[in-house]
């Protein structure tokens, strides 16, 4: 009978496995789920190990590179480590030599470049949400005698809580990378940097402000890098110092801490007698000589012709005095005056924020300083902001205070009024203007060590791609740490695709 037969047993045994998802295509389409699973997971620890390196400004290569060599470079090294632990990483090692386990220096340079670009084009993304942004360079040699240009910008956000609402103002200054200077001249330099704002679609348009240190090839008044910028985009000016040193500090914060400077020079320049007395305590405490050195007076000769005899100090102590002591401190005092004059200028500009100008002034003048603004900012500050600011600072008059910073107005503004966003947002397009006036480049400066970390005579020969690419993971580490693993991976993958199977 056809029931009894072994055709129909066979036949009922494969229906069972098939009502069992036990078929043959299944086993196989596991293996291969498996497999891609597996390879994922060894993306994921090798990007992992790629982020730390680069966070830490450490080198990946070993001198003799090779899993039986005792110094065969971080990267190898930590994958070792990893094997002991970890079940995956201890498949890759156990491979047979020839397999592909993407451990090379090829892959680890592909794994580089993931992250450094999926990292710059997040960081360039917020600074393109933001309306404003200005624009900080600076030059230095790295250890191959090649001038490397680092390009800072700094932008604010508006943060917001879980509900959505706003809460402060957050400045960030963000680094996108080091990049070889081939002309070194203004006009080079300018082209240069437009053209590296261009590839990464950052409008020149939004670019308000410049930050510069004091080289007249910069930051030149007649050719430099500064007035040709300025001459595209004429709200590109430059009053930034290298003196003010904290990342986040405001307009209103640097002119309170230049002023206090010059009443401390004025003060330590009339009062010689009392820095005498503290320089030789200091002098006998380190167990120096206090006096000075007596020589004999020289006496200059003088012609039948000559009317009087040249002048001469009488001692060293006065020709300490003029030619170091005051000669020292006047020249810091006309170097602030030269170098913070348009900063004090603009401050002034913005004065009506300070909530002390806000109590104390009439409305009138509150009224026409909005008025200036809305002048000198035509393209993005309409003419409504100076009846929304007035209506602001009616709401907010009794609870502001003399001593009372602008940056802690606008944390007000935002945490008590968070739903008037919308009517005031003319206000907040002023606050994130002001708060993104650059007044230091210590950003662009500190980004130098990090080059003399990254590039030293272990590694000069590093590329430019890698270079830029570890720099930026390593100054900005903390977006690093927050970049989504996945989309590199698929993107990893898809490069991948024809080797191994990581879908």
């Amino acid at each position: 009978m056809h029931s009894s037969s072994q055709h129909h047993i066979e036949a009922c045994a494969v229906l069972e496995l098939w009502k069992k998802n036990k078929t043959i295509n299944k086993k196989a389409e596991d293996e291969i789920r498996y497999r891609a699973s597996f390879w994922q997971m060894v993306l994921e620890r090798l990007f992992r190990i790629t982020l730390m390196l680069s966070k830490n400004s450490l080198g990946f290569r070993g001198h003799l590179e090779g899993f039986t060599e005792d110094y065969n470079g971080n990267f190898l090294s930590h994958v070792q480590l990893l094997s002991n632990y970890d079940s995956v990483m201890k498949q890759i090692l156990e491979m047979p030599s020839g397999s592909i386990r993407y451990l090379s220096p090829t892959t680890q340079n592909e794994l580089i470049h993931c992250l450094g670009k999926k990292l710059l084009n997040d960081l360039i993304a917020n600074i393109n949400s933001s309306p404003f942004y200005p624009l900080m360079l600076d030059i230095t040699q790295d250890i191959t005698k090649r001038d490397q240009l680092s390009v800072i910008i700094r932008h604010v956000h508006i943060v917001r809580n879980v509900n959505q609402e706003p809460t402060h103002f957050k400045i960030k200054e963000t680094f996108l990378g080091f990049y070889e200077l081939k002309d070194h001249s203004a006009e080079g330099m300018t082209n240069q940097v437009l053209m590296l704002l261009k590839e990464a679609h950052i409008p020149i348009e939004k670019c308000y402000r410049q930050g510069y240190d004091g080289a007249n090839v910069m930051s030149g008044v007649y050719s430099g890098v500064q007035t040709r910028i300025k001459q595209i985009q004429p709200n590109a000016e430059n009053y930034a110092s290298k003196t003010l040193q904290k990342q986040e500090i405001d307009l209103e914060e640097a002119t309170e801490v230049l002023k206090y400077v010059r009443e401390k020079l004025n003060y330590i320049r009339n009062s010689y007698e009392q820095t005498k007395l503290e320089a030789e305590k200091l002098a006998r405490k380190w167990d120096i000589e206090t006096n000075f050195q007596s020589k004999r007076q020289p006496v200059k000769k003088r012609h039948f012709d000559e009317l009087a005899s040249d002048h001469r100090f009488q001692n060293r102590e006065q020709l300490f005095k003029m030619n170091v002591f005051y000669f020292v401190l006047d020249k810091f005092s006309v170097q602030i005056e030269q170098r913070f004059s348009e900063m004090q200028t603009v401050k002034n500009l913005f004065c009506f924020l300070e909530p002390k100008n806000i109590i104390n002034l009439p409305d009138t003048d509150i009224l026409e300083m909005c008025e200036n603004v809305s002048k000198k900012y035509l393209k993005v500050i309409s003419p409504l902001f100076s009846n929304q600011f007035l209506q602001a600072v009616s709401l907010l008059k009794t609870d502001l205070t003399s001593k009372m910073l602008i940056k802690q107005f606008s944390d007000l503004l935002l945490t008590k009024y968070s739903c008037l966003e919308s009517e005031f947002s003319e206000i907040y397009t002023v606050l994130m203007l002001f708060f993104t006036l650059p007044v230091t480049v210590a950003s662009v400066e500190r980004s130098f060590s990090k080059l003399k970390i990254i590039k030293d005579y272990k590694r000069n020969s590093i590329g430019q791609s890698r270079l830029k690419e570890l720099a930026i993971l390593a100054i900005e580490h903390k977006e690093a740490a927050q970049m989504d693993l996945k989309e590199l991976i698929c993107s990893f993958a898809n490069a991948k695709a024809r080797r191994k199977n990581f879908k």
